[in-house]
């Protein structure tokens, strides 16, 4: 889920804490139980957006160098173990930076 559904379940935070606040001060037991429970199910929420956050799929194993642009030369980094490829004009046994 996106940014829209956290600003929501902010928002819905946010709406909780007014409903408390009036009912508080008007001496409505009701409305601030009302508002804590807003104030509750945005919390839930935002939780639950946090963990389909963190259990999200990386994109890339590789991160992005501009010297290996072709997929190709991302695969064979891959396969290497995350070592760079012998270059072809180094010495024997050389590795390229």
């Amino acid at each position: 889920m996106g940014l829209a559904d956290k600003a929501g379940n902010k928002a819905e935070e946010l709406k909780g804490k007014g409903k408390e606040a009036t009912g508080r001060a008007t001496d409505d037991p009701g409305l601030e139980a009302e508002g804590k429970g807003d104030q509750a199910k945005g919390n839930l929420k935002q939780a639950g957006e946090k963990i389909k956050d963190v259990l999200k799929p990386r994109t890339s194993a590789v991160p992005f160098s501009p010297a290996r642009t072709s997929p190709t030369e991302c695969d064979d980094q891959i396969q290497a173990g995350g070592r760079a490829r012998p270059a072809a004009s180094a010495a024997p046994g050389g590795w390229e930076r």
